[in-house]
This record gives structure tokens, C-alpha cells and sequence, in this order.
């Protein structure tokens, strides 16, 4: 993954400014203090090995497929709802070394006010405020889709784990001369 350089305190742009306060306010510590590493960067690898995008690294992409939005063990706020899941919108991440320990870590725009709609989950974007967890707490990659304007709610989307067991022939996957994968798989031809 390319790593980021954080521009000088003086020179850094507002939205920067404010993820290192979200990140100093989340360590209790000065991030400018002597023995502090930063370090950021716009993609992770995560533990189930698929790579969680982020804002930063979205903005310097061709592409327009996104990967931002996770799901992930909510581990710092007790909630009146039935979620223990916290999901999120990536804008970078960091590591933080100071002379004792070393974090790996998100910052993030957390979907709230959190409720089921047939099953799933769906709520608000809050981008005003900037939260920041554990990388080790992202469970998954996940998608969304985003309701008119006259809801503005958020749905969550989750890839269905029955998919994981389906062969290439029942995905209905092709290859590139356009036949279908299992026609190969089956030994038709030479």
C-alpha cells in the first residue's frame, strides 16, 4: 500500500487537521510530541484479506469503484439499540508509534441513528463529527445504497454468504470468449 505524507502542520489542509485532533483526542496523546511516528495511508489490508479503500485514496484513483464503507465491532459506545456493529465511511489511515506502543488505526464518518428495516440495517451519515477505532475492529468490507432525498437514509449491503459456496457455473461467471466457465471445467473440447 502507498503511504501518504502528512504535510507540515502549517501547510496541512483543514481535513487533516482534524483527523490528527480525532486521532490525538482517541490516544489521549500529543501527536507532536517527541517519539510520536505518524504515519497515513489510503488502503488496508484487512484480516479476511480484502482491501478496505478509504476517502484519501479514492480521490487519487481512476476508478470509479469505491471500497470505503465497513463494518466493524463497535467497541467504544454502549447502544440503546439491539447493534453491537458500528459502520463506518473511511477517510485514511494511521499508524501512530510513540516509545511504548503502536496503533493501527481508522478514521472514519459513522452511519448512526441505527435501526432494521426487513432485516437490514440502515441509518444517517454523520459527517460532522469524526470518530476513530482499531483497525483490528473491521470486520468486513460492505456496500451501500443511499435512499432519495426525502429519506436520506442509508442502507447497509452485504454479500450473501450461501455465495461463497455456488461453483463458477451457478455465479454465472464467463470467460473471456464469452462461454461459460464450466464448459471448460467439464472437459468439453481438446
Amino acid at each position: 500500500m502507498q503511504e501518504h505524507p502528512l504535510p507540515k502542520k502549517k501547510r496541512a489542509p483543514q481535513d487533516v487537521v482534524d483527523e490528527l485532533q480525532a486521532l490525538s483526542n482517541w490516544l489521549n496523546i500529543d501527536l507532536l510530541a517527541n517519539g510520536v511516528a505518524v504515519r497515513r495511508w489510503g488502503k488496508f489490508k484487512l484480516l479476511n484479506g480484502n482491501v478496505l479503500g478509504s476517502r484519501l485514496s479514492a480521490r487519487k484513483a481512476q476508478s470509479a469503484r469505491r471500497s470505503e464503507w465497513f463494518e466493524a465491532i463497535n467497541t467504544t459506545e454502549v447502544s440503546a439499540s439491539d447493534f453491537n456493529l458500528t459502520f463506518g465511511e473511511a477517510l485514511a489511515f494511521y499508524q501512530v508509534k510513540t516509545m511504548t506502543s503502536t496503533h493501527a488505526l481508522v478514521v472514519y464518518w459513522p452511519l448512526e441513528k441505527l435501526e432494521r428495516s426487513l432485516g437490514v440495517p440502515r441509518g444517517v451519515w454523520n459527517r460532522q463529527t469524526l470518530k476513530v477505532a482499531d483497525v483490528a475492529a473491521i470486520l468486513n468490507i460492505v456496500g451501500i445504497w443511499t435512499a432519495s432525498e426525502t429519506s436520506g437514509r442509508t442502507y447497509i449491503l452485504r454479500k450473501h454468504p450461501g455465495l461463497a459456496m455456488l461453483s463458477k457455473e451457478e455465479c454465472g461467471i464467463t470467460t473471456l470468449d464469452g462461454e461459460m466457465a464450466a464448459d471448460e471445467e467439464a472437459g468439453e473440447g481438446f
